[in-house]
């Protein structure tokens, strides 16, 4: 799309100096026209003139129609660019936020300490465990229910 850009606007600045070129001709005949002299030919020479004017004029509006179609495809390729890295960060901002307070109860539990509430328990083990589980599946349930996480 942006090779295709760059030509639309070679062709609109190829366009722009045929117009101003056929414009400078054209102004030249009408300020050199004499009544007296072959004035058939100098008329026909500017019909044509204007008629090449007219159909540069038309590429040069077809060449902006497209180049500014072109702009709006390239503008919305980018915002579905965004759009879809802003969902890959939702996704990585819920995925952080399952793991953050797991890590705090790891982090905590793999302290040295002696005297720590669950430590030398015999079901310690298990009861921090499914803490942790029901964190997470209560952390999914709330993004599910808030459509952080799609389907």
């Amino acid at each position: 799309m942006l090779d295709a850009r760059i030509a639309l606007r070679k062709l609109d600045h190829l366009c722009e100096e045929q117009h101003d070129a056929l414009q400078e001709l054209r102004d030249h005949i009408i300020d050199t026209y004499r009544a007296g002299e072959d004035g058939r030919d100098k008329d026909l020479l500017l019909v044509r003139a204007n008629d090449v004017i007219e159909h540069i004029g038309r590429v040069l509006g077809n060449a902006r129609r497209l180049e500014s179609s072109l702009e709006s495809a390239v503008q919305m390729h980018f915002s579905a660019m965004s759009h879809r890295t802003s969902e890959i960060m939702r996704t990585l901002t819920v995925i952080t936020a399952l793991f953050m307070p797991l890590t705090l109860i790891t982090g905590i539990f793999g302290m040295n300490f002696e005297v720590m509430p669950l430590l030398k328990d015999k079901i310690g083990f298990w009861l921090i465990m499914g803490a942790m589980a029901a964190i997470v599946v209560g952390s999914l349930a709330y993004f599910r229910r808030k459509h952080y996480l799609e389907k």
